[in-house]
């Protein structure tokens, strides 16, 4: 499986085609140690930062991947077409980047820190580290992302960060508990906490074929 890239319209890092979206233009960074990749965060307004931070690095921000099987989720070769979602992770305004294979069982194919494929595949999985999300099913939800992850994901806080969560879908807060929240085509969702808060995207470029 080729690597299939998607992207914001925003403006990005020496060398990466951007777009203008408003009148405040945001430089995204390039993610040490790692491929480049577009992740940013919007323009200024009320109660958001005027620019996002970089991606954070160090043990801090560093996340790794799972890949847990439960009988409702079970890690199998996977059959039928996936559909593309978008999730974007802040802690105090800084980026933490979703990690590459999860819901794929080692060993990985592919060349870091890409993976096309493992010993097996969960309905719902990472390939690469910009927060798409490939699903196959109906009726996921983000919960079921992070059981397939290993990782906690409630209200007050999600994988290693602990503190109020703060939840967008398509732009548009959600008010709920978070695992509720629907993995659907094209779904936009960011989670953050801490302050700064980044103004949520409404929309994110999938590659074609998601």
């Amino acid at each position: 499986m080729s690597h299939r890239r998607g992207s914001f319209p925003l403006t990005a890092a020496p060398g990466v085609p951007s777009h203008r979206t408003c009148s405040v233009r945001a430089v995204l960074p390039v993610g040490v140690a790692i491929a480049s990749i577009l992740v940013a965060a919007g323009c200024g307004g009320a109660g958001y930062a005027k620019e996002p931070r970089p991606i954070g690095v160090g043990d801090r921000f560093t996340l790794t991947a799972g890949a847990v099987a439960t009988p409702q989720l079970p890690c199998t070769r996977q059959a039928g077409r996936a559909f593309g979602v978008h999730l974007e992770l802040f802690v105090d305004g800084w980026v933490v980047l979703v990690p590459s294979g999860i819901g794929i069982r080692q060993p990985w194919v592919g060349t870091a820190p890409y993976v096309e494929s493992g010993a097996c595949e969960a309905p719902i999985v990472t390939r690469e580290p910009t927060g798409v999300i490939e699903v196959r099913g109906d009726g996921r939800t983000l919960g079921d992302l992070f059981r397939i992850w290993g990782e906690p994901l409630g209200r007050g806080g999600f994988a290693r960060y602990r503190g109020a969560v703060t939840a967008h879908v398509d732009g548009t807060p959600w008010v709920g508990d978070p695992r509720a929240i629907p993995l659907r085509r094209h779904a936009q969702i960011v989670l953050q906490l801490g302050r700064p808060r980044i103004r949520p995207h409404q929309v994110y470029g999938f590659p074609a074929g998601l």
